[in-house]
């Protein structure tokens, strides 16, 4: 406890640094979006990034220049209603887990 006052902190905005990486880079971009490829029938690039969005607002818009493949976590087959997204951190890890096991 107490290491955060040793620690230096660097305070940027966020969205200008990743835009300008984006602009830079030659990766491929993947964005979890609702109209995306099934993630389990997709074939992940394994260097690339991958932007993921809040709940309600999904990914910033002024980053929708740079998507080069939007993909989604299908909602299962069960007849009961499913979610109608899921928390933006399971999400992450589902695509994540799915991006390392297809090596």
């Amino acid at each position: 406890m107490g290491s955060i006052f040793r620690v230096p902190i660097f305070y940027e905005d966020l969205s200008v640094v990743l835009e300008k990486n984006l602009k830079t880079s030659n990766l491929p971009v993947f964005a979890a979006m609702l109209e995306g490829d099934n993630i389990y029938k997709s074939t992940i690039d394994r260097k690339a990034f991958l932007l993921m969005g809040n709940e309600s607002n999904g990914v910033n818009h002024d980053l929708n220049q740079f998507i080069t493949n939007k993909i989604h976590i299908p909602s299962g087959k069960s007849s009961k209603p499913t979610a109608e997204s899921l928390n933006v951190a399971i999400a992450a890890a589902i695509i994540c887990s799915e991006w390392a096991r297809v090596k």
